[in-house]
């Protein structure tokens, strides 16, 4: 049995209680569908884990858009100074225009250090080293 749901929500708890700003950047969960066609579209299935995750929260969004309490350190920066990317950024930042990046390979980009930066630099997950959703 996996840990990232009870894990998660031990997360998302404290964020609520301690980083308000932080809990307000947390997207609502993927539906299962939407996970299936981002698989899809990258042509290899998920992590269960990441597959978790997803459903509970589809990535933060970015928080210059929302108001926020000075004394927060960058809102939504609470996972190793990442941002949680939502599926469809996910599909975005492996590969443009249904054009896979050979770089990528196996792995499956899942969280970013400043969403305006363009080159990617954040968090990955080699798929090919994961039981598989699928």
């Amino acid at each position: 049995m996996s840990d990232v749901l009870p894990a998660w929500t031990a997360i998302t708890d404290w964020l609520a209680v301690h980083a308000p700003a932080s809990h307000a950047t947390l997207r609502p969960g993927a539906a299962v569908a939407d996970v299936r066609s981002a698989e899809d579209a990258l042509g290899m299935g998920l992590p269960v884990d990441l597959v978790t995750l997803l459903t509970m929260c589809d990535g933060t969004v970015d928080a210059s858009a929302l108001d926020r309490d000075p004394d927060e350190y960058d809102p939504g920066l609470f996972l190793a100074q990442h941002h949680l990317l939502p599926l469809e950024e996910i599909a975005q930042v492996r590969g443009r225009g249904g054009n896979i990046d050979p770089f990528w390979g196996s792995w499956v980009p899942f969280a970013v250090t400043d969403y305006s930066l363009p080159p990617w630099g954040g968090l990955a997950i080699d798929v090919g080293a994961e039981p598989m959703c699928r």
